[in-house]
């Protein structure tokens, strides 16, 4: 299951990514300890690569304490789905990381991000006015409203 970033991203948006990389002990992993770090950008529940962002080489987005740091550019928080209605979007942000040395571990983990869609429209519902008015005829009285 992947990780949720809870703050939503507007479509075409700049963001930074950060996360520490830890290891299954919870012990921060530094970039010396990294021996590759491979990132790829889909749209969740499709293999549709977003912003060319396929097997990105990212392992020089870590530091010594194994802090991730990355922006997220505006083509990177493009909003592909279709349809009247499509509020949000989720795209899945999945690295490929193996660590250095001779217990070498391969991790595969999966950063999900929700993407707002401005393009939504919300139908506008106009309310008749809260009072009502009666009309006076000569011939009788009539209630409006």
């Amino acid at each position: 299951m992947p990780l949720e970033v809870i703050t939503p991203i507007n479509e075409g948006a700049t963001a930074t990514l950060e996360f520490l990389f830890k290891d299954q002990d919870g012990t921060a992993i530094p970039v010396a300890n990294i021996a590759t770090a491979k990132m790829t950008f889909t749209l969740e529940g499709t293999n549709q690569i977003i912003n060319a962002r396929e097997l990105v080489d990212v392992r020089l987005n870590f530091n010594t304490q194994g802090l991730f740091s990355f922006g997220l550019t505006p083509s990177d928080n493009v909003f592909l789905s279709t349809g009247a209605g499509v509020e949000y979007e989720y795209h899945l942000l999945t690295f490929q990381i193996a660590t250095t040395g001779v217990n070498s571990i391969i991790y595969n983990e999966e950063i999900r991000l929700k993407i707002m869609n401005l393009q939504t429209v919300r139908p506008t519902y106009v309310r008749p006015p809260a009072v009502s008015a009666i009309v006076r005829t000569v011939d009788s009285t009539v209630a409006v409203g």
